[in-house]
């Protein structure tokens, strides 16, 4: 066999860069890195939102003030700083072509960091120290400022959270530098089989690094851990009632999707699909069915959604657009909790309703839960967790939002007339269900 045949050709799609042998120091080197990630990750793998040994406490902010300070000041900025190094400093087409170890020592040294980093973040955490309060408790601390136990227990589920998330990205980066030891390991591999041939270098798209459970990417995820950092800091300092929006977001985009899902269902009640084209359209809203009699009362719903996403709307735009006369609100914990879940019980009574007027199989969100006794009982629910809210906004939120003589505050009176308007579609809605109810029962009569 001539010399020729025993040396391996590299073609242009294999590499366009000379061939390279990977040296033992760059193999050892990407070993460490990978160690390390591992060992960053195993830091806060009992944090795991799954880890159900962990369970969520409250924090006691007011034990060491000193070190909430320091980690809202100092030492979760830095981790930001830290983190957002990663995507960069890890872009295999740079790592992999690494061999003088320059890149590789950055990442080295970006790791050290991120030890101390988080070795204060776990020493200083258990400074905040954690406990439960009474309910009792809960109901008489609207004096207590920045130690009421909302505010506390909103704070230990941020870090929590914020804990889960840097494992993920530890647990992320210990993946993908796993992949550049497999590089390493298959460069030495070509060399001892045959040491002829100068081993070619290991491109990304020879190894997919995103090959992972995590769907998000070392981009992504960074992303998402930084926003759970800032997420800690600012439920440390802002105001409670910009807190409290935090649990309306969610609730705001599910009176849009509720709008669209009555829409859908009204529309095709009206006007019944062809039997040709029954099937054609994939599972959602547009394939489920209103139940006989049932399209007055969905009628009904929508101006209840709607008012429902106005009263979160106007409230949170009126809280940003103004400064708060002072970060403390005078309700207690148990107020604050039912003003932050009050569009929670929105959509918990669109649930309830939805199941009476609606054909929903097993497989749909919406299924049969236990029984309920009629739609006014839901209604009913639904008017007296938003009346709640709107005294508590009446009560203890206007007084802090300023007033001036260019620009009055009106939201006391704008809440009123809300609630005239959301208090007639509540009507409208019982008489429809009414109506829905009495034929239901004539149809059952026959």
């Amino acid at each position: 066999m001539s010399e020729s045949a025993n040396i391996s050709i590299i073609t242009p799609s294999e590499s366009t860069e000379s061939t390279k042998v990977v040296p033992e120091s760059i193999r050892q080197q990407r070993g460490l890195i990978y160690e390390n990630f591992r060992s960053l990750a195993e830091k806060f793998e009992q944090y795991t939102i799954w880890n159900r040994s962990n369970p969520f406490l409250s924090v006691d902010v007011t034990c060491n003030l000193e070190a909430l300070n320091e980690l809202r000041i100092k030492v979760l900025p830095l981790l930001q700083q830290q983190l957002n190094t990663l995507p960069k400093l890890l872009d295999p087409s740079e790592v992999l072509e690494d061999m003088n170890a320059s890149q590789l020592q950055r990442i080295i040294e970006i790791q050290s960091e991120l030890d101390r980093t988080t070795d204060q973040v776990s020493s200083l955490a258990p400074g905040l120290r954690r406990e439960t309060d009474s309910l009792a408790t809960r109901a008489d601390d609207q004096d207590s400022k920045e130690s009421k136990y909302w505010r506390r227990q909103g704070l230990s589920n941020k870090l929590r959270l914020m804990k889960h998330q840097l494992f993920l990205i530890f647990n992320l980066c210990s993946q993908t530098t796993k992949g550049f030891q497999l590089a390493s390991s298959s460069s030495t591999t070509r060399e001892t089989e045959n040491p002829t041939v100068v081993a070619a270098p290991l491109h990304p798209q020879d190894y997919n690094f995103n090959d992972d459970p995590d769907p998000c990417g070392i981009v992504g995820r960074t992303g998402h851990v930084v926003d759970s950092i800032g997420h800690a800091m600012r439920w440390m300092i802002s105001h409670e009632f910009i807190l409290v929006q935090e649990h309306w977001h969610t609730s705001v985009y599910s009176c849009d999707q509720q709008l669209i899902e009555l829409t859908q269902l009204i529309n095709r009640a009206l006007r019944p699909p062809k039997p040709e084209d029954v099937g054609k359209s994939s599972r959602g809203p547009g394939t489920r069915n209103l139940k006989k009699h049932a399209t007055p009362l969905a009628q009904s719903f929508i101006p209840l959604t709607k008012l429902s996403r106005i009263f979160l709307k106007k409230l949170a735009k009126e809280a940003l657009n103004k400064i708060p006369s002072k970060p403390y609100t005078n309700m207690s914990s148990c107020q604050l909790t039912t003003l932050s879940h009050s569009g929670r019980s929105m959509d918990s009574g669109y649930y309830d309703m939805m199941r009476f007027i609606a054909e929903y199989d097993m497989n749909n969100a919406i299924h049969e839960r236990n029984p309920l006794e009629s739609i006014e009982d839901i209604l009913c629910d639904v008017v007296r967790s938003l009346d709640s809210s709107v005294l508590l906004v009446i009560t203890h939120v206007i007084p802090l939002i300023p007033d001036s003589i260019s620009s009055p505050n009106l939201l006391q009176n704008y809440l009123t007339q809300w609630t005239n308007l959301f208090l007639l579609a509540t009507q409208n809605c019982i008489r429809a269900a009414d109506s829905y109810n009495a034929a239901q029962s004539a149809e059952t009569d026959e």
